[in-house]
């Protein structure tokens, strides 16, 4: 062996990484996504000083050791219920906040039913196994996205900051008389463009009288002209084409359209990765067959690593806690009085049984108590493995796996099935929320 190839192989071998472990995926995205610590206490110190006494490469595998907790850091922060709902300001938040199953009312406004659940895992699978976990990330110039709407509709204005903006949750817009068009540039990236023309509408005044007085109700309301609404076939055509001219990608394959004499609508679902988001691409029509509403999002899925989750079994006790809830896509709110074929039967109290028929006294009596809750039992007897929507405490959009547990009543609840220690929980809240608890107005 001749002199430079010994001294590789003695440098090749000094390597102090050369034998070292490979390390798993999700240690890694954890460690990419992870917030630098300050190693500051007095054993960290310690350690430190112990660590500059050693030879070079004691040095490099003490310092392996100490920077090894960030890895197991948590993915990211759940946003609490109250702290979820302010940031879902795209078209998704209506859509979430309807579609919340019976009995999975949110902490943040909470109404005293007069019961509580009691949930009961049935015949359910105890294997544990694993899941991808994916995170929305941004794309494009959002000040560009708004000027190409402004262009692409003839709008010679250049977009602002809007006035609720923050740096940690920015929006521009364009504000016209009867147009609008914007971006929530945050979560998903959502954008919308808004236009009605008035000549569109018949307005009507009527003068009534109501407590003596007279008034003029005004009303508009739009003209039905259907011959002016283009088909299906059309609408789907006209709305791939400007979604495509805007630089957004649709399927044309997978639109649902919506005809009437009073308008027309398109969706496109925005599938990446092979999951539906739920964030939709929407066009609609107005009584005239004029564009009126465009609205989409600017966002990448993006591979996070694969995590360990727990068991449909052992799932269901996270249903009492509350914290675990995760959107599924809305095609499982849309159709789950069907998606589950036993008899559905309801033994929950019609709300006129438990309601305060004179809030007045509550006022005077901040002490009115209406008793211990009944406690009502759910078993839950089936389970789905889907992948479930949540975002962070910084506004982030995430996908993580979960299952939908569906009870004995033919309803389900969405809940993340994540190991303990992948993301970090918000602070609990009390589901038990009374009249008594609640401080009189005024």
């Amino acid at each position: 062996m001749n002199e430079e190839l010994e001294l590789r192989k003695r440098l090749q071998d000094s390597d102090p990484g050369i034998n070292a472990p490979s390390l798993n995926e999700s240690v890694v995205a954890r460690a990419a996504l992870s917030k630098k610590r300050r190693f500051t206490s007095f054993k960290v110190a310690r350690l430190t000083m112990a660590a500059a006494s050693l030879s070079i490469v004691g040095l490099a595998v003490t310092s392996v050791s100490l920077f090894q907790p960030v890895a197991n850091e948590p993915l990211f922060s759940l946003a609490g219920s109250s702290q979820g709902a302010a940031m879902r300001n795209d078209a998704s938040a209506t859509m979430e906040s309807s579609a919340i199953e019976p009995g999975g009312m949110s902490a943040d406004s909470m109404i005293w039913p007069g019961f509580s659940y009691e949930y009961v895992a049935g015949d359910l699978s105890t294997e544990t196994g694993s899941g991808k976990v994916y995170q929305a990330e941004l794309e494009g110039n959002p000040i560009e996205i708004v000027r190409n709407l402004a262009e692409y509709f003839g709008i010679d204005q250049e977009p602002t900051l809007d006035e609720w903006a923050t740096p940690e949750y920015p929006s521009y817009s364009v504000q016209l008389e009867n147009t609008s068009l914007g971006i929530y540039f945050s979560g998903t990236g959502s954008w919308y463009y808004s236009s009605w023309n008035p000549d569109h509408y018949s307005c009507t005044s009527v003068t009534s009288s109501q407590d003596g007085e007279a008034r003029i109700d005004e009303g508009c309301n739009p003209k039905s002209t259907p011959e002016l609404i283009p088909s299906e076939t059309d609408l789907i055509q006209q709305a791939s084409g400007i979604f495509e001219d805007l630089g957004f990608k649709v399927d044309p394959a997978s639109a649902a359209a919506w005809r009437s004499e009073w308008g027309a609508s398109v969706t496109f679902p925005n599938i990446q990765n092979g999951i539906n988001t739920g964030m939709d691409f929407y066009a609609g029509w107005d009584s005239r067959g004029d564009l009126n509403y465009l609205a989409g999002y600017s966002f990448r899925l993006v591979e996070r690593g694969s995590f360990d989750t727990i068991s449909a079994f052992d799932a269901v006790s996270r249903l009492s806690d509350g914290r675990w809830y995760g959107s599924a896509p809305s095609s499982y709110y849309e159709n789950f009085a069907v998606a589950y074929d036993a008899p559905v039967t309801s033994e929950i109290a019609p709300a006129e049984d438990v309601a305060i028929e004179e809030p007045a006294v509550i006022d005077e009596e901040p002490g009115f108590d209406i008793g211990e809750p009944e406690i009502k039992e759910l078993q839950i007897v089936r389970s789905e493995a889907v992948t479930l929507s949540v975002f962070d405490a910084a506004g982030n959009y995430w996908f993580v796996p979960g299952y939908l547990l569906y009870n004995q009543e033919g309803w389900f609840d969405s809940v993340i099935s994540l190991e303990e220690g992948v993301i970090e929980l918000p602070e609990p809240f009390d589901f038990d929320v009374r009249p008594a608890e609640i401080e009189p107005l005024g």
